[in-house]
């Protein structure tokens, strides 16, 4: 009879570990389907309270992440299930748990968990910017891709250490620093720049490109740029 060839526990990390990339990914496949069902089991625990169920899916995932890039150890408790089975199997029972965390807080005071909510000292200057800003809409426009996905982890992923955070990512921590730091800069420079438009429109001054740019530390073909999208800023949110 032939053996299977044993893996070695640290195989068995780096698999789970890719695997989790997958499933924490919203936008693939694998990940859509994971957060539904996960979603759809903590709505029916908590009576349908969506912003409760968010958060305790958001949580379930951070604390496999912790488990496998700050910890290193891999999922181990159900070997039969294989690696994915495995993850889902602990998420599944995770979510149940954060679920009923929730629920017993007093007055249920749980938020839906928005692009305002700041999760580090670096993105808290932008945090303050924010109020009353479609952000999701300015991020699609303003951001590169890669650049989004490092925002939205920088923001949403409170218990990470920014290894653990680069490492989902399957980039060095220092092109995570480097990229939030640019991403910083792009987002303080464009909701700047908004703002003005926004001031001089209500005040009826005309926009003067090159002073505004100046002042504003921006190149003026930057600012013509970010003035393009601020009209389609104004023309998709106040028809």
């Amino acid at each position: 009879m032939n053996q299977q060839p044993s893996i070695t526990p640290e195989q068995q990390l780096r698999n789970q570990q890719e695997i989790f990339r997958a499933l924490a990914d919203p936008d693939t496949k694998v990940g859509g389907i994971a957060r539904r069902k996960l979603l759809k089991k903590s709505l029916i625990i908590s009576r349908q309270n969506l912003g409760l169920s968010e958060d305790a899916v958001q949580e379930a995932f951070i604390e496999a992440a912790k488990h496998l890039f700050t910890k290193r150890k891999p999922f181990n408790d159900r070997p039969e299930k294989g690696d994915e089975g495995q993850i889902l199997a602990w998420l599944n029972s995770t979510v149940r748990k954060k679920t009923l965390s929730l629920m017993r807080k007093p007055h249920n005071r749980i938020r839906h968990f928005d692009s305002s909510r700041i999760g580090s000292e670096m993105t808290s200057e932008v945090g303050e910017m924010e109020e009353g800003l479609d952000m999701d809409w300015i991020y699609n426009e303003v951001l590169k891709p890669r650049q989004i996905k490092i925002w939205k982890s920088a923001i949403t992923q409170d218990g990470l250490t920014r290894k653990a955070k680069a490492d989902l990512l399957e980039i060095k921590p220092g092109n995570f620093r480097n990229g939030l730091y640019q991403t910083k800069e792009t987002l303080t420079g464009y909701i700047a720049a908004h703002r003005a438009f926004d001031k001089d429109l209500d005040s009826k001054v005309k926009i003067d490109i090159k002073s505004l740019a100046d002042r504003l530390g921006l190149t003026s073909k930057t600012l013509k740029e970010y003035f393009n999208i601020w009209v389609r800023y104004q023309g998709s949110h106040f028809r």
